[in-house]
């Protein structure tokens, strides 16, 4: 316990150190941030999985705790990604306990990809009673998915990218499972065990990890994964944010992409214990034709579209109705 309680101050220190300019891109961040003088603190209580919950929320329930200690608490609880812990998340930002602005960063760019980049205050309203019920985040990442699936059809689709390997385990058209399965049985055993342990170092640190092992720097890790965990990690890593990442995308892999993801998209159910979309065995229909649910609603006075997140129309306020 105490060791955390360092590991969460140890985390504060590092993010002082480590922030780069605004205007730095996604990459440039994640390098920044690997050849910065760092302890690599948070990623530590991100690998310690569901273990680490229980002390992150009595540390983030302590008023005499400075606010940057709490709030590196529940940055740690974000990337782990246990779903007991959003009832809590959504309260403390009603009550003002967590920065609204802190808050919505980490919601729209770790928990839902950069979907939406400018949220109305009544999404994210929505959004909390949804957590605050308890309800989770499947739903919302699954219509924001639908907008994404719908609106880049005619785009280049890399926008497509983070969530498809988020939420459906899927880099361009492929499963990433089935690929390491193939390529690198032990990554993907390593990956395995750590999804036990409650969180999914591909997705949570991984990105780090794989800026590290480029730069030839992974031994600084190793306050993260000891040898030789260190290693397969480093290669898990590795091959999928920058080798599988780096190779010349598969010729029309959006089109493949939107097949299986409409074909099989009344079929997905969230599970919490991979941290992503999964189908029942024997479900997936890669080759079907493309089928767009109706999913949308239309405000009753000016005829507005909705996603399904907000109940009342952003402009004129009456009510959203199916057609």
């Amino acid at each position: 316990m105490a060791l955390l309680r360092r590991a969460v101050t140890d985390a504060t220190n590092d993010a002082k150190r480590t922030t780069p300019s605004e205007n730095a891109s996604r990459i440039e961040r994640k390098l920044w941030f690997a050849l910065a003088p760092s302890q690599f603190a948070h990623e530590q209580l991100v690998s310690k999985g569901r273990s680490a919950v229980p002390i992150l929320l009595q540390i983030i329930a302590d008023s005499s705790q400075p606010a940057e200690i709490r709030d590196s608490a529940w940055h740690a609880l974000i990337c782990i990604g246990d779903p007991d812990v959003w009832p809590a998340f959504a309260r403390a930002v009603k009550s003002k306990l967590l920065d609204r602005e802190l808050a919505s960063n980490w919601l729209w760019r770790k928990l839902l990809c950069d979907l939406e980049t400018h949220p109305t205050e009544q999404k994210f309203a929505a959004i909390m009673d949804r957590l605050d019920r308890g309800d989770g985040l499947a739903q919302t990442r699954l219509e924001l998915f639908d907008q994404r699936m719908r609106s880049d059809e005619k785009s280049e689709g890399f926008e497509l990218l983070d969530p498809a390997l988020h939420w459906f385990n899927r880099l361009y058209a492929d499963d990433v499972d089935q690929r390491l399965a193939e390529e690198a049985p032990d990554a993907l055993a390593f990956r395995i065990r750590e999804l036990a342990k409650g969180y999914d170092p591909l997705t949570t640190i991984g990105l780090q990890l794989a800026v590290l092992t480029k730069q030839g720097l992974v031994e600084k890790f190793a306050t993260v994964y000891p040898d030789p965990q260190r290693a397969v990690a480093s290669k898990l890593c590795f091959l999928v944010h920058v080798e599988w990442m780096d190779e010349d995308p598969p010729p029309g892999w959006q089109k493949k992409l939107r097949n299986w993801y409409w074909a099989n998209r009344a079929r997905f159910t969230y599970d919490a214990s991979r941290r992503r979309f999964v189908l029942p065995t024997g479900a997936t229909r890669p080759n079907e034709a493309l089928v767009t649910p109706t999913a949308w609603r239309f405000c009753s006075k000016c005829g507005q579209k909705s996603d399904a997140i907000e109940k009342d129309c952003p402009t004129c306020g009456k009510p959203f109705r199916s057609r």
